[in-house]
This record gives C-alpha cells, structure tokens and sequence, in this order.
C-alpha cells in the first residue's frame, strides 16, 4: 500500500473514532487539530472527509504537499517556550499520530494539548 493510500485508511480510521467514541459528526463541522502534522498530508485527508482540519509540528517544510496546498492550516510550534499557537477551547479533537513517543517534553506538550481542547473534547 502506498504512503498515501495508508494516510487515506488512517483518515477514514480516525473519521469512524470521532463518531463512534466521541459521538461527533464531521457534518457538524469538527474542529481538529493534527498535532506533529509532518507534510501535512492526514490533514488533506481530513480536510477532504470534511472536517475543519489543522496541524501544526516543530519543523514544517515548506514545499511538503499538504502544507502548501492549503498553508492557512499550519503553524509552527516553538520549541522554547513550548506553546500551541491556538486560542484556549478552539479544537473538538486533538489526534497525534507517531509522535509522543518522540517527544521529549510530555509535562509541556499534554498541557497544551488539553488547553486547546474545548470543554467534552
């Protein structure tokens, strides 16, 4: 299977997640952030399915596909002092994919994480 085609099985996957386990429908245009997006290409994905998808990474190169395809949905995240550049409350969900494991700064980065979550995220 292409890299591609396992980012379009890993959108569908999280897509039957946020319905089945969270009771949200993209329909109702859930707010989601890909937090260590890379490329940016699961969030084309999403995007495609219909959510209100944004990522944001440490490093973000600026000719991966997803990111200049639509480049208004990415951000840069600082290393130090280490915060999302989101408001409080502003995402229904917030999925990571083989990424903590690599982080090095869990007491950081899961604070943040619940802080741009909204209330029920």
């Amino acid at each position: 299977m292409e890299h591609s085609e396992d980012l379009a099985a890993t959108a569908r996957f999280f897509d039957r997640a946020i319905g089945e386990l969270a009771g949200l429908s993209r329909a109702g245009k859930v707010r989601l952030l890909d937090f260590g997006c890379g490329a940016g290409e699961l969030v084309g994905h999403l995007l495609a399915l219909g959510y209100d998808a944004h990522g944001c990474d440490i490093v973000l190169a600026s000719d991966a596909p997803g990111i200049a395809a639509a480049p208004q949905r990415f951000n840069q995240i600082a290393q130090a002092p280490y915060r999302l550049p989101y408001d409080d409350a502003s995402f229904d969900v917030v999925l990571s994919t083989s990424v903590l494991e690599h982080a090095r700064n869990p007491e950081e980065y899961l604070v943040e994480i619940r802080r741009v979550l909204a209330p029920g995220g």
